[in-house]
């Protein structure tokens, strides 16, 4: 029976690896491979049909912005196989209320002046996203043409056809300046195509960035700021797009948006910065310890919400130190907003009144002690046990300074201990040298 059982999980497992495999095949169309183990790692860790983003990537090795484009194909398989990628940073789609819920007053008005301007933009189809991205393409290739055939930068060039007279630089030598003008005249109109291009597209899937950017709220950073972070993904990824792959545009502007808003997430969105995979840790551990306390009906052990996120405990120890935001030193504590952290936290450093007058009392005890020795007895003793803050000496030290020999110098000091003993001080002092901490 349970061999049987084996069996039919195994298959099963064959057929859903057999299933992603089928998915890829058809959105990446043999440019793009994973390994059949890190496919069966992909499954197994996907059983109730999701998986975290940082597990994903940690699995595939798709780590690098490089990959973006190995990324982007692996996730549209993903969501073929009824696969969803959970990001541990972005939270559900919040509705309008939960956004200005989030949003300071002072950063109301401009969101909703930028969101109207960007909302007068119409949305590209996918044939207008095709068109303009091998516009893009094929505008970069012959800009790459043109520069080639004059040898020169578009600047370098255009400075020479506009000063009248002025020698041609070594690469245009034998040119003809009418043939570098026009060269000039194309590339001016090629670059225009280029950046209108770019324009449009940027332009138009600026709401795709708002979207994404909602998600992200509540990480330290204010939703204009996150916008302005996930535009520099937008316009990184209308610059490496590649329309040949076959995939939508907003599937491969998502990664670069959520990339970007996630990397200014782990630099800025706390005052110690932690990496990016360390941030992705902490947010699927405060997600785990969420959904635990709803179905306990109280806070989770550490135990309990390592086993939900399948690490171990010593791991999630460390995720949780790492979370700890400082405090300011001059946050003013709630019981009494006069006082401040800093008045109430004790200065281990600093010696305390009592230890301090009880160090110096032990000093006046220490010098009655040795007061009953002789005056060399009293030096050997001093310098041997580097009393009253000078270092301490050995026996060769202390017997080439009093000129004796360090058999000599052993006799006294034994014979002064054997006094010092005796006295009635002694245990006082010891007690004393406890409560100090000599």
């Amino acid at each position: 029976m349970a061999e049987q059982k084996n069996k039919r999980s195994a298959k099963k497992k064959e057929q859903e690896i057999s299933s992603l495999n089928s998915s890829l095949a058809k959105t990446r169309s043999g440019k793009f491979h994973l390994s059949e183990e890190k496919w069966k790692k992909i499954v197994d860790t996907s059983k109730d049909g999701s998986i975290h983003l940082d597990k994903l990537m940690e699995i595939s090795e798709i780590t690098s912005e490089d990959d973006s484009k190995e990324f982007t194909l692996l996730e549209s398989a993903l969501e073929e196989a009824g696969i969803t990628i959970i990001d541990p940073m972005a939270n559900e789609e919040p509705s309008k209320e939960e956004v200005e819920e989030k949003i300071s007053r002072s950063d109301m008005e401009p969101l909703q002046i930028y969101i109207k301007d960007i909302n007068r933009t119409p949305l590209l189809d996918s044939k207008s996203e095709w068109e303009l991205a091998k516009k893009i393409s094929d505008s970069k290739i012959k800009i790459q043409e043109l520069i080639k055939v004059s040898g020169l930068h578009p600047t370098e060039l255009r400075r020479y056809l506009n000063t009248p007279g002025a020698p041609p630089p070594p690469p245009l030598k034998g040119h003809d300046r009418r043939t570098l003008a026009k060269q000039a005249q194309a590339l001016a109109e090629t670059e225009n195509i280029y950046a209108e291009a770019q324009r449009v597209l940027i332009e138009s899937n600026l709401r795709l960035v708002v979207s994404i950017a909602k998600r992200y709220v509540s990480h330290g950073l204010h939703l204009l700021d996150l916008i302005n972070e996930g535009n520099l993904g937008l316009i990184r990824a209308v610059e490496l797009f590649d329309y040949k792959l076959g995939y939508k545009f907003s599937t491969y502007a998502s990664w670069w948006i959520k990339q970007s808003i996630r990397r200014a997430i782990a630099d800025q969105g706390r005052i110690i910065r932690v990496p990016v995979h360390m941030a992705d840790s902490i947010n699927r551990w405060i997600k785990a310890s969420r959904i635990l306390s709803q179905k306990l009906g109280r806070e989770p052990t550490l135990e309990e919400t390592a086993k939900e996120m399948g690490i171990s405990e010593p791991k999630l120890f460390e995720i949780v130190k790492v979370s700890q935001e400082p405090s300011s030193l001059e946050a003013p504590i709630q019981t009494s907003m006069e006082s401040s952290l800093g008045e109430v936290i004790e200065d281990t450093g600093a010696i305390s009144p009592y230890k301090s007058v009880l160090s110096l009392v032990f000093t006046e005890y220490l010098d009655k002690m040795l007061s009953t020795l002789t005056e060399k007895e009293r030096k050997i003793v001093e310098m041997r046990f580097g009393l009253f803050g000078q270092p301490d000496r050995t026996l060769e030290e202390v017997g080439n300074e009093l000129h004796i020999t360090r058999e000599r110098v052993r006799q006294i000091e034994l014979r002064a201990l054997k006094k010092l003993r005796h006295l009635r001080l002694a245990e006082e002092l010891f007690s004393m040298m406890m409560e100090i901490g000599h």
